[in-house]
């Protein structure tokens, strides 16, 4: 009888260890991408191409928001140089 309620008491809290450090990888990778997602919809909404996704470490999703950096400072380097060509059409 002991042995079984010590059995079962390292189970139960085996797979609370389980579900946390689960949980602890999940939210590792979802507010990282629930961030990029954020600033996404904003560029989206409000055409503001100078706002960027923060980058933190070097896994996967920190080399998408990187990436993301990278495209909106594209995107405002060309708006840039679009701009100027259409001021110098109009003079």
């Amino acid at each position: 009888q002991s042995t079984r309620t010590r059995l079962i008491s390292i189970i139960l809290i085996s797979a609370s260890l389980a579900i946390l450090l689960a949980w602890l990888t999940i939210r590792s990778i979802t507010r990282p991408l629930n961030n990029i997602r954020d600033i996404v919809s904003r560029v989206q909404r409000d055409g503001d191409f100078t706002i960027s996704a923060p980058v933190e470490g070097k896994d996967e999703v920190s080399q998408t928001a990187r990436a993301f950096n990278d495209l909106l400072a594209n995107l405002r380097v060309s708006l840039s140089s679009l701009l100027t060509h259409i001021a110098q059409v109009g003079d």
